[in-house]
């Protein structure tokens, strides 16, 4: 089954309409104001790198790579790029929680891997020879986040309606419970029903 996520319309605008109508950008400034409105105590957080998000195409920095496609600067900038890649696995608009394997999730959302890659171009200037590169790392910390939520946020309790109860703001209740759905397949136990 392929499912169609939605393509932005090639129409001009503004710098800061564009920044606006950017569904990736609205969805790490609404993370980043959920989470501050749900803290009851003070920590760090998730790493958002809202400012590389925001950043325009004429802000791009460049990435450096050698004859053998390893990124290898500039240092500062190379710092930033290899965090900015990491956060984009727990975008769930560019990187859907609910597909079992990061190698299908082409099949499940055509089109998934390209956009990631063109999300990436957007922000910096970066050879087309790194695509297979930043592609593997989201796909690894893709994996690993749904592992951290899995330790996180299905074990440590009983039932799904408390799993439910738990769940981060910053992943949809749809992917949530496809997660959870998952989750208790995986173990051979009767699938519970799961709250709304």
């Amino acid at each position: 089954m392929t499912r169609e996520l939605h393509q932005d319309e090639e129409i001009e605008f503004t710098e800061e309409q564009s920044v606006e109508l950017d569904p990736t950008v609205q969805e790490v400034r609404s993370t980043d104001d959920r989470e501050k409105a749900t803290s009851s105590k003070q920590s760090r957080g998730r790493t958002v790198l809202k400012d590389l998000h925001l950043l325009s195409e004429e802000d791009r920095k460049p990435i450096i790579l050698n004859a053998r496609c390893q990124l290898i600067g500039p240092e500062p900038t190379l710092k930033s790029f290899k965090e900015f890649v990491g956060t984009l696995s727990r975008m769930s608009n560019l990187c859907p929680l609910n597909v079992e394997k990061w190698t299908d999730m082409d099949k499940v959302y055509k089109g998934t891997k390209e956009r990631i890659w063109q999300y990436v171009k957007k922000r910096y200037l970066i050879s087309d020879r790194a695509k297979k590169w930043v592609l593997q790392t989201v796909g690894a910390d893709w994996g690993g986040f749904k592992g951290r939520l899995k330790r996180d946020h299905y074990k440590p309790y009983k039932t799904n309606k408390m799993r439910c109860n738990k769940r981060p703001n910053y992943v949809p209740s749809e992917h949530f419970r496809w997660l959870l759905k998952r989750w208790n397949d995986s173990k051979d136990q009767a699938c519970v029903e799961l709250p709304p």
